[in-house]
């Protein structure tokens, strides 16, 4: 085999790789399901549906942040266990998801702690909203540079229309009942998307 026919195979593997199916589809489609329940229980919290004490927000957002990440170390340990994708792409995708989410559990539980010593407002949870469908947009928008699936900008774009859609929300509590249709859109559908390309 020559340099050139080496050349060649390595660009062949690497945009095989690039254009290979991503996984995380499963993991997107269970915080798709946890985000829009617990948005739902907040809804109903706020708009007096629901009994409401003193720690309910917080219990009830830690118990989802607490049942998602369980969740996903199992679905990664099952992907890992069935041999998963290994392309360059998928572990870039793998990466920057598991950054978002990480820094949305962190900017999470700093404004529960200021919310708690120093109170701002409600808004501040409502902010966390729109942030957070922001980050989700950032994290589909590098999943389809890394990838080649340019499908994916789709929900980038609209993960920001939520994102300032939210910001002129703020203060209703009706916003966390749009949040639950828009995480179902931008997080759950893509997810099951990705899902049936994979196995497709």
């Amino acid at each position: 085999m020559t340099t050139q026919d080496d050349l060649a195979y390595v660009r062949e593997m690497a945009e095989k790789g690039a254009g290979g199916p991503l996984g995380g589809g499963a993991i997107l489609l269970w915080w798709g399901l946890i985000g829009a329940a617990a948005l739902i229980a907040h809804w109903a919290i706020a708009a007096g549906l629901m009994f409401q004490v003193g720690w309910s927000y917080l219990t009830l957002w830690f118990a989802a942040v607490l049942i998602g990440w369980t969740g996903t170390f199992v679905l990664i340990g099952r992907a890992r266990a069935k041999g998963g994708t290994t392309t360059h792409a998928s572990r870039a995708n793998g990466a920057v998801w598991m950054a978002a989410g990480l820094f949305l559990t962190i900017f999470a539980f700093a404004v529960v702690a200021r919310q708690m010593t120093n109170p701002l407002g409600p808004h501040m949870f409502d902010l966390l909203v729109a942030v957070g469908t922001g980050v989700y947009g950032i994290a589909f928008a590098t999943s389809a540079a890394v990838s080649g699936q340019k499908w994916l900008r789709l929900f980038a774009l609209v993960a920001f229309a939520f994102s300032a859609l939210y910001i002129f929300m703020l203060g209703h509590p009706q916003l966390y009942l749009i949040a639950a249709m828009g995480t179902s859109l931008t997080v759950g559908l893509p997810g099951v998307l990705l899902m049936m390309r994979r196995n497709g």
